[in-house]
């Protein structure tokens, strides 16, 4: 009678145990399906991707588990722990992604300075739903269990089992994996399908194009030690990747042109505009234009307007779309790029006018303080004497510098007073999301004809306009206008999610070039690729350099695409291997 009483007393814990311990699988399962039903993904899900995720997050929980086991040697609080851990990473990780649309990386965990920013909370505040209530329920569900669970004894089965768990889940996955490819006749009879194949699903670390689509099936744990190993372990480039790069680098074909260049033109102004898309440029909502003042700037015979520009950005960004314009590189797209690319060299785009064009000035005008995504150490890698931010206003700022704040202060700038040819480079940001609420009521047009978020984000459009006006007078005023390359683009996307836009508009971005003597017979007006801004500068300039960027020119009409997966592979070569910081 006794035994018979041990026996379903175990039994009674063993399913407790078990049910606390599922709620920790079930946090990291919501967290990867709402990034599978917010279309985060890169790829499409097949049978095999539902049953491998499942048993990764059972994987990542049991090798949680049992490190937690190690420390405490208590199988109750144990549970407790690894719920916690779960609960904070799955709802971290989705608050996360609906500003940045991808999974927390280590790289993004070291800028966490930068997440503490005022319009970066307001903007995943702004994300917050009614389904998150989740959270509630979850934790509701563990405390009652939990609290209804009696003392559980800690044995060595116990860690063996949590032990195991992890590696029978792999070889699960692989079982399923391998039965899933064979019965597929598109890749049973096709070896290198299957290996690619292989290669998306298994791969981590520094080439992976697909990160978001990788960690759904590998799970966090095994990413974040590829991740953790990449940085501990820099890649030293052999002789065959230094000769691939000097080869797509000495190859001009595309990258160059007989253009004549203004010969009034001595300083370079560069104008990036926060999450500025094309489709509002030329719109009228209401018999209103949105960017009259853009409207009119892109008929003018000295500007080159492109609205058709693809962005190249990744999970970083605004700082990707900067790095872009400023190297002529493409960013890694599975951690930040910033981070990895502080500290060390590159042909930056100001360096390059100073040494080859005479540019004797170069600053930058931002609206966020420094510090924020390593923009201070960005400045110094990107050759920039003077930086202005909003430290630098008078008074008390509230949050971010507002867009007529911002031109305000690059009028109060020392790139005139110089007297030297000057690199301007201005970042905006009241277009940034979110677009709760309108910068200004009285600009908001639309009705009910379009969503709410789209109706402000169109209002912020046309407040950034007018302020862009306003700095274009100052310009001429201070009579550096005509002697000056004025360049206008967008350092990446808004996000469709955000505007209630998915399927109406597309992601395209605008590119103006004033006083480029850029003629229309001469220059390509299709599809084009944020790289391809940098490398044609220089060419607009006619600037001899050793670097043109991976970019092709769009003072050429046939023009070819410039992203290819072997640019992307050259340009990680590029960053990890601090392929610059050796040719020097």
């Amino acid at each position: 009678m006794e035994k018979d009483k041990f026996f379903c007393n175990l039994l009674r814990l063993s399913w407790r145990s078990l049910a606390l311990f599922s709620l920790s699988v079930l946090n990291l399962l919501l967290m990867h399906w709402s990034m599978a039903a917010n279309r985060f993904l890169e790829g499409e899900l097949f049978l095999y991707s539902r049953v491998a995720n499942l048993l990764m997050c059972v994987a990542d929980a049991s090798m949680l588990l049992m490190v937690v086991l190690l420390l405490t040697r208590r199988v109750k609080a144990s549970l407790a722990v690894t719920y916690a851990v779960t609960l904070a990473w799955s709802f971290t990780n989705v608050f996360y992604a609906r500003f940045f649309h991808h999974y927390l990386t280590l790289s993004a965990m070291g800028q966490s300075g930068g997440l503490t920013e005022g319009l970066v909370i307001d903007s995943m505040l702004a994300g917050l739903r009614w389904t998150d209530g989740w959270v509630v329920l979850s934790v509701t569900c563990f405390v009652v269990l939990f609290r209804t669970t009696g003392r559980l004894r800690f044995s060595p089965k116990v860690l063996l089992t949590a032990a195991a768990t992890p590696v029978i889940a792999l070889i699960l996955v692989g079982i399923v994996y391998s039965a899933y490819h064979l019965a597929n006749p598109m890749t049973r009879h096709n070896t290198v399908l299957f290996k690619q194949r292989l290669h998306d699903i298994y791969s981590t670390g520094a080439k992976n194009a697909v990160p978001n689509f990788t960690r759904f099936h590998q799970g966090s744990l095994r990413v974040l030690a590829s991740e953790l190993y990449d940085y501990m372990n820099p890649i030293t480039l052999t002789r065959e990747q230094i000769r691939k790069i000097r080869n797509e680098q000495q190859n001009l074909a595309l990258r160059v042109s007989s253009h004549s260049p203004n010969p009034q033109v001595k300083n370079v102004v560069f104008i990036i505009l926060e999450s500025f898309l094309s489709a509002p440029v030329g719109l009228e909502v209401d018999g209103v234009e949105i960017t009259p003042f853009l409207n009119a700037l892109r008929h003018k015979d000295d500007v080159y307007y492109n609205g058709h520009i693809h962005p190249n950005i990744t999970i970083g960004e605004s700082g990707d779309g900067q790095f872009i314009y400023m190297t002529g590189l493409l960013p890694l797209r599975d951690v930040l790029t910033v981070g990895e690319a502080k500290g060390h060299r590159f042909p930056a785009l100001p360096d390059i006018l100073s040494q080859a064009f005479g540019i004797g000035y170069r600053q930058i005008v931002m609206p966020t303080s420094p510090s924020i995504w390593e923009q201070e150490s960005m400045n110094v890698v990107y050759r920039l004497d003077r930086s202005y931010s909003k430290l630098d206003v008078i008074g008390n700022v509230a949050g971010d510098l507002d867009d007529e704040q911002l031109f305000r202060l690059a009028t109060q700038t020392d790139m005139v007073r110089q007297g030297k040819p000057f690199f301007s480079l201005v970042l905006s940001v009241s277009t940034h999301q979110p677009y709760r609420e309108p910068v200004d009521a009285s600009l908001v047009v639309g009705g009910d004809l379009l969503p709410q978020g789209y109706r402000n984000y169109l209002a912020a459009c046309r407040y950034l306009d007018r302020q862009l006006k306003h700095y274009f007078d100052y310009l001429k005023r201070e009579g550096v206008y005509d002697n000056s390359l004025i360049v206008i683009a967008s350092d990446h996307h808004a996000h469709m999610d955000c505007l209630g836009m998915q399927g109406r508009i597309t992601t395209d971005l605008p590119l103006f070039i004033i006083n480029g003597n850029i003629k229309q017979e001469e220059a390509y007006f299709g599809p084009a690729e944020q790289l391809d801004v940098f490398t044609t500068i220089l060419d607009v300039l006619q600037v001899k350099s050793s670097w043109h960027g991976f970019g092709h020119t769009l003072l050429k009409r046939d023009y070819e695409p410039s992203v290819t997966d072997d640019i992307w592979t050259m340009s990680d070569w590029i960053v990890r291997g601090h392929y610059f910081d050796e040719a020097k």
